[in-house]
């Protein structure tokens, strides 16, 4: 299905909108973006060689960005929440396989994804599924863009929006999920639809 705006939606939203509540909210949020700490930040304080290796992490990074449902475990274990305990997993990910392959995603092991994520898979701590739920993603990310003939996600989400004409977000949502189905499923029932 397409992704379709509701334009006279858009236009009552926006005159809905306090301005300056908006601007007096500002500079709180700003401060919060910038922070290491804040959740969704995409500063992976990596420096990058090109344009294909950043959008191969971010897309990697949306790829692993679910652990919220382990929040308070990963603090009480790790001093971290959710997204920093994923962000730096990533980032040790890429340290030790900048291309992020799809033959190194599909070879990791849950000791590997315990260490390069610091988290630890004894029972007592809570985090043994999230160390699964990690693996399961990263060997499918692996296994399918070996099928697909992809060399890393960055590979797959660029030929998807070179692609589209025009270049379109819900096509490459559209891939994504086909590609990865058990990684991008996002989808759940809300009173019983």
């Amino acid at each position: 299905d397409e992704a379709r705006v509701d334009m006279d939606a858009v236009k009552a939203f926006a005159e809905s909108i306090d301005v300056e509540n908006v601007k007096s909210l500002g500079s709180s949020l700003i401060d919060a973006a910038n922070s290491f700490e804040s959740a969704g930040s995409t500063d992976f304080g990596v420096r990058f060689p090109d344009q294909a290796a950043e959008v191969n992490l971010i897309a990697v990074a949306h790829a692993l960005d679910f652990a919220s449902g382990y929040r308070h475990e990963l603090h009480a274990h790790t001093g971290l929440g959710a997204w920093n305990t994923m962000k730096r997993g990533i980032v040790s990910m890429y340290n030790e396989n900048p291309q992020l392959s799809a033959s190194w995603l599909a070879s990791l092991t849950a000791a590997d994804i315990s260490r390069l994520f610091a988290i630890s898979g004894e029972p007592s701590t809570g985090q043994a599924p999230l160390i699964e739920r990690i693996l399961m993603c990263v060997h499918e990310l692996g296994s399918r863009l070996t099928e697909l003939k992809f060399e890393n996600m960055g590979a797959l989400v660029m030929h998807t929006i070179r692609s589209s004409n025009p270049p379109s977000s819900s096509e490459l949502v559209k891939a994504l999920v086909e590609a990865f189905p058990l990684t991008f499923n996002d989808v759940h029932d809300y009173d019983g639809k």
